[in-house]
């Protein structure tokens, strides 16, 4: 890196400084390990031997037809993190260094593979590569609010402000879109805080979802409540000071519904336990912890 490469990335993390500031002080990792205050001893074995048991001998985490896959392995990382699972990070460091070799990585395996990389690796002619490959994507992504919450999510992690100041504008001038799922309700609403846009409508529109059971729903005429709406809701409302208060009990119960032999299912419906899902678990109770 030259020097006037060097100067242009401290101006744009001067820059970025309050993105940083509001992301660190409620990251996912923060959140995760909160989980570890309200969940027994116990149950954090059986997750993870769960999560072991999950673990390939390629050195990523299976999904739920038991193949090696680098989405299910991004949430698989968070979580090990989280509950102190360090046997599996050098296995887990081969795998992602190759997943990063692909040519043909775009979209969300794109995003996870340069989260991962980021996370356990200082940055390279790899990482430089992966900002480029997730600026175009981003750019080609225009305004789909999930791309955008998870972009912003990526480039912190690539550490790549240019790109992060460039999205940040395009945001800003991103009018509100009036019918959208959870998931976008809740991204929309860490999008405004990091922003410094005020979160009072994001919060509203977010607590729209909530229903008795103590569950959030995808969308507002579904049938059921799930765990990854509760998740990425309860999440939002903790990143932007919203008052849970009222709902904290029955979300606990909900969530807490939802644990079967050391993982989480989806829904009530579902017994199917698997690692996106025990994430989005422990995701909810370390926002419900305080």
């Amino acid at each position: 890196m030259n020097l006037w490469e060097r100067f242009s990335r401290i101006i744009y993390r001067a820059a970025a400084s309050p993105f940083l500031k509001q992301y660190r002080k409620r990251s996912i990792e923060s959140v995760l390990q909160k989980s570890t205050t309200i969940i027994n001893v116990d149950i954090q074995d059986e997750i993870k031997k769960y999560l072991l048991r999950s673990f390939t001998k390629y050195g990523g985490f299976a999904d739920r037809g038991g193949k090696t896959d680098i989405y299910y392995t991004l949430f698989g990382c968070f979580v090990a993190e989280a509950l102190s699972i360090k046997e599996v990070f050098p296995q887990l460091k081969t795998f992602v260094k190759k997943s990063v070799e692909e040519e043909s990585l775009s979209g969300i395996n794109l995003f996870s593979v340069a989260i991962l990389y980021a996370k356990l690796f200082v940055v390279d002619s790899n990482t430089l590569r992966l900002r480029k490959l997730v600026g175009d994507e981003l750019a080609k992504a225009k305004n789909q609010e999930y791309f955008n919450f998870i972009g912003l999510l990526t480039l912190y992690y690539l550490e790549d402000y240019r790109n992060l100041l460039k999205l940040r504008k395009r945001l800003k001038a991103r009018s509100n879109q009036s019918d959208i799922p959870c998931s976008m309700a809740a991204a929309e609403a860490v999008i405004s805080k990091v922003l410094d846009r005020s979160t009072n409508n994001a919060e509203e529109k977010l607590k729209t979802f909530y229903r008795e059971n103590g569950g959030f729903v995808a969308l507002q005429k579904a049938p059921v409540t799930d765990l990854l709406s509760t998740a990425v809701a309860l999440y939002a409302l903790q990143f932007v000071d919203g008052d849970i208060k009222e709902i904290k009990p029955d979300c606990l119960t909900f969530v807490d519904g939802l644990y079967l032999n050391g993982g989480f299912r989806a829904t009530d419906l579902d017994y199917d336990i698997d690692i996106e899902y025990t994430f989005y678990g422990l995701l909810a109770l370390g926002a419900l912890s305080e």
